[in-house]
């Protein structure tokens, strides 16, 4: 990927934002299409977040979300999306199905799924090889969870792991897919090298395996996260990993809130802080 140090000269660019909402995770990805821009949210952050991340998709001047996805039901990832499906129009909603024994019985749980019911919207399951929508120059896949799959001990390893890709560039987003997941991906030989990779669980040592990182191969990683926080991430393993590699690295607890903006070949970077 190009990363150019001037300004995207495109009029209507594809945009990332990897919005700081403090240790969560929350993405708005916007893809021009032949008319208006496709809203896609990943992930939402936890509900005291709700009112910035609010403010924040006000300024953007988004009234609509298109694809609003929730990568797994932990609350730092989906606490806040009770209110983002009753303050905005929702086109279509995906999240993973877990097994009964897993599913949250947590109070941001149930607000989303009774602000779904108000609405009248449908969840899609998020699984390998579901369908979203986008602009037709862009492409979207899901390549994690398995559908149907059962035996994950852990609710992180249900995370949707999505591409999006615009023209020559690529993303991949893993919510906090671990490493079994990881494994499960990589077993499967298909092709997830992206330019940019928004890391799993925040930077956790338990996610982004060195065989994972190498599939991907990317050129910029993100790592969302807040400063000082309890679990200690990014960890130093990720890190290290990242460093070794050569890989530009932005952190929301070091850079705020960070934008990429492209044309579909080069990549301009902006950062909050």
């Amino acid at each position: 990927v190009n990363i150019t140090s001037g300004e995207i000269e495109s009029e209507t660019p594809f945009e990332v934002h990897f919005i700081d909402i403090g240790q969560g995770d929350s993405q708005l990805i916007r893809i021009p299409g032949a008319t208006d821009y496709t809203n896609i949210l990943i992930d939402t952050g936890e509900y005291k977040e709700a009112e910035k991340l609010m403010a924040y998709l006000d300024g953007c001047g988004i009234k609509k979300i298109d694809r609003l996805i929730c990568t797994h039901p932990h609350n730092d990832h989906m606490g806040a999306m009770s209110e983002i499906v009753k303050n905005y129009e929702i086109v279509e909603i995906f999240m993973p199905k877990v097994p009964d024994s897993m599913t949250p019985t947590t109070r941001s749980y149930e607000a989303l799924l009774d602000a779904v019911a108000e609405k009248g919207l449908m969840i899609n399951d998020l699984c390998e090889g579901t369908y979203i929508d986008v602009p037709i120059d862009a492409l979207a896949e899901v390549y994690s969870p398995e559908k149907g799959y059962e035996d994950f001990n852990d609710l992180n390893d249900y995370s949707g792991v999505i591409r999006i890709k615009y023209k020559n560039i690529s993303f991949l987003f893993t919510g906090d897919a671990e490493k079994t997941a990881e494994e499960i991906i990589l077993s499967k030989g298909y092709d997830i090298k992206a330019d940019i990779l928004s890391c799993g669980h925040h930077g956790s040592s338990t996610s982004t395996s060195e065989a994972f990182f190498e599939a991907v191969n990317p050129s910029v990683a993100v790592i969302s996260c807040a400063a000082e926080n309890q679990y200690g991430h990014p960890h130093k393993e990720t890190l290290d990993l990242l460093s070794n590699k050569n890989v530009d690295t932005y952190r929301t607890d070091i850079d705020g809130t960070v934008v990429m903006l492209s044309d579909g070949e080069n990549l301009e970077i902006r950062t909050e802080k």
